[in-house]
């Protein structure tokens, strides 16, 4: 047996080793006889895998705008930022002659705009437990009632012409989903055993067409146990576009990997034995739906 071959069997749920652990699952019986053990029908267990996926993306959107600019971005802009995974915000970038110009949101007080955080009084208030309020010294202005103007950045005056406004969204999922003849209760189950910041190596699943299959080996096409490739990838795919939402994908990073269990359905009950991270054979019911 290989190295590959051998961590990833430490993974693979075995009904011999259930019962070993003392596990039992009894069902079907009236008024508690005629029961039986579940865990003893070899028959009545499939192998599956529950498939998680980590998912990391970077959209973007890019629209056409008139924009005013503060001068230091315009003097320093040199095109379209390359997309950055993290980043979010809104961002202009001048696209085209255009001409200085006086700030529009300071006209009062050039390069200042009243302070918000106190109402321009330069001042705030703080209720204590005692009923009586202490008065200090807006911490926003330091008392000076206004603050430098977000739009021109205290210069007065902006660059005012086209420009591109660029909005970027960073999206992190994390999902795990079983084959669809396990109802949700159970899938629910199942991911919160195998839900850790880490997974193993040995179960990762590649997004090509050729995949690890956690019961037979490296197989083409549908090749996991439960989920056909064809399935999986336009899961992939709605994952990555929910992330976005309207914006564009432009950057993207996909995790897969599938965790072996044995499933089984009788007397209104879904079970799954697995094994979780620390090795440990676990059993997980759920009310069949």
């Amino acid at each position: 047996m290989s190295r590959s071959e051998s961590a990833l069997a430490r993974y693979l749920p075995r009904l011999a080793a259930a019962r070993e652990a003392g596990l039992e699952l009894e069902i079907g019986g009236l008024f508690g006889l005629f029961e039986r053990d579940l865990l003893a029908d070899e028959t009545a267990w499939t192998p599956l895998a529950a498939v998680r996926v980590d998912a990391r993306v970077q959209a973007r959107g890019v629209r056409e705008v008139r924009e005013a600019i503060p001068m230091r971005l315009a003097e320093h802009s040199r095109g379209v930022p390359e997309p950055v995974f993290g980043r979010e915000g809104r961002t202009l970038v001048p696209h085209g002659a255009g001409e200085i110009s006086r700030c529009g949101g300071c006209t009062f007080h050039p390069g200042h705009v009243p302070c918000h955080a106190c109402g321009a009084t330069g001042h705030g208030e703080i209720p204590m437990p005692t009923g009586q309020t202490i008065r200090e010294v807006c911490r926003a202005c330091q008392g000076r009632t206004t603050v430098v103007c977000a739009r021109c950045e205290g210069h007065g005056r902006v660059w005012l012409g086209p420009a591109l406004e660029v909005t970027d969204r960073h999206g992190v999922l994390r999902h795990v989903y079983a084959p669809d003849e396990v109802s949700l209760a159970l899938q629910e189950a199942l991911a919160a055993v195998i839900d850790e910041d880490s997974m193993p190596p040995a179960l990762a699943i590649s997004l090509e067409p050729r995949v690890v299959d956690p019961y037979r080996g490296t197989l083409a096409g549908h090749a996991i146990a439960g989920h056909g490739y064809d399935g999986v990838m336009p899961t992939v795919r709605t994952v990555l576009q929910g992330l976005a939402g309207e914006l564009e994908v432009v950057r993207s990073e996909i995790a897969l990997h599938a965790w072996p269990f044995l499933f089984a359905r009788s007397g209104g009950m879904e079970a799954a034995i697995v094994v979780d991270h620390d090795g440990v054979t676990r059993l997980v019911t759920a009310r069949a739906e």
